[in-house]
């Protein structure tokens, strides 16, 4: 067989399948087109979930963080107008100085962190502007979410702001649980 027949054949070819992979490659693009649409729309429901929880209780920063082994990854935030946003630095941060609040968390689901909740903490804390921050295990493990609700002042929430958010987790569990 030489190289005309070979150039022959492969233009036959071409020719029968153009239409096809032409239609295949329309496909796939609407296809992904209206994954990235469905996903944009899915994230900015949750931002809205956040913000609402946010503006509600007057936070400075509501995010979910997901503690898996020895790091911290942040992969939602929502903040207010005079907040810094740290969604981008808040990846794979290290978690050993955390390690006594990240097992209350596991075992409670809730815990405040807060001046007293020793000096590793408060650094923590200070170094990004927050002095008081509540976080809630969204599922079984703080593996799996945990919604982290932070304010630059000396915050307690009252027992209605608790029910509210209370009632808005389970419509952040669902909204994070169900991603696009």
């Amino acid at each position: 067989m030489n190289i005309n027949t070979i150039i022959l054949i492969a233009g036959f070819i071409f020719t029968i399948t153009y239409p096809y992979l032409a239609d295949r490659v329309k496909w796939l693009f609407k296809k992904s087109s209206k994954r990235i649409i469905a996903e944009l729309t899915h994230n900015e429901v949750l931002f809205t979930a956040l913000s609402n929880i946010g503006n509600t209780v007057t936070a400075s920063r509501v995010a979910i963080i997901v503690y898996e082994g020895v790091t911290a990854s942040m992969h939602h935030e929502w903040t207010s107008h005079d907040t810094n946003k740290i969604l981008n630095f808040f990846q794979k941060i290290r978690t050993s100085p955390l390690t006594t609040m990240l097992l209350e968390l596991e075992v409670a689901g809730m815990v405040v962190v807060n001046q007293h909740s020793g000096y590793d903490l408060v650094m923590i804390h200070r170094a990004i502007g927050i002095d008081t921050s509540y976080k809630f295990k969204l599922f079984n493990s703080i593996a799996e979410g945990v919604l982290v609700i932070a304010f630059s002042q000396p915050t307690q929430l009252s027992s209605e702001q608790l029910k509210y958010i209370d009632e808005q987790l389970t419509r952040v569990r669902l909204l994070y649980h169900k991603k696009a």
